[in-house]
């Protein structure tokens, strides 16, 4: 039902929690902790407001794979809106992420996620990704700190993203090799558009960076 829920959750099966709509439905943290932590695999968080944590709005604890973390607001968490460590298969797509430190972090050995058409705003950190087989497409990633930070990225598609007005860094940075990075619009960060620190085989073609 609508309503406001004070609540740090922790899903250790696997559920479908589908909230009555993401303006409506939300998730408070009261400043503790996680607000959904999730020790389980094939679970999915839609449809919510996730906000006030002193830790992550949603966390995927280590090797819990496919999840769906889709159309949330993910609003003043501390560290992250979604965290997750080696945890794969996963999908974060049509969510809005607004003040929080870190808007999407993907850690050690996180594979084959799917991270797309998701709005980034007012975030230190845009989307801080390791891993491999990842798609990060058509997000808008705007008035940040940092844009992309995918240090230890491989074999992963960067396309049809925004990625601008960013204060604090580069567009794209990192050390990372054998990546797609194309059809992006990179523009008014700080620094520079693309930054490689060290790495090989990545074909970066058709980005507007300005």
């Amino acid at each position: 039902y609508p309503g406001m829920y004070y609540e740090n959750l922790v899903i250790n099966n696997s559920i479908n929690l589908i909230g009555e709509g993401r303006i409506s439905t939300v998730i408070d943290a009261k400043g503790k902790e996680d607000a959904v932590l999730i020790t389980s695999d094939n679970v999915s968080v839609c449809e919510f407001t996730i906000q006030n944590s002193s830790d992550d709005g949603v966390e995927i604890e280590l090797y819990n794979d496919s999840c769906n973390i889709s159309y949330n607001i993910f609003l003043n968490n501390n560290d992250s809106g979604i965290d997750m460590w080696k945890s794969s298969n996963n999908k974060i797509i049509g969510n809005n992420f607004n003040d929080n430190r870190n808007a999407i972090g993907l850690h050690s050995a996180c594979n084959n996620n799917t991270i797309s058409g998701n709005i980034i705003k007012y975030s230190y950190w845009s989307i801080l990704i390791y891993g491999s087989g990842n798609n990060i497409s058509d997000n808008i990633i705007v008035n940040n700190g940092e844009g992309l930070y995918i240090t230890g990225l491989s074999y992963s598609t960067i396309s049809g993203n925004n990625i601008s007005d960013n204060s604090k860094g580069p567009g794209i940075s990192g050390s990372f090799s054998n990546n797609n990075i194309s059809g992006n619009i990179i523009s008014n960060n700080d620094w520079f558009g693309i930054f490689l620190g060290s790495g090989s085989g990545n074909i970066i073609t058709c980005n507007l960076i300005s």
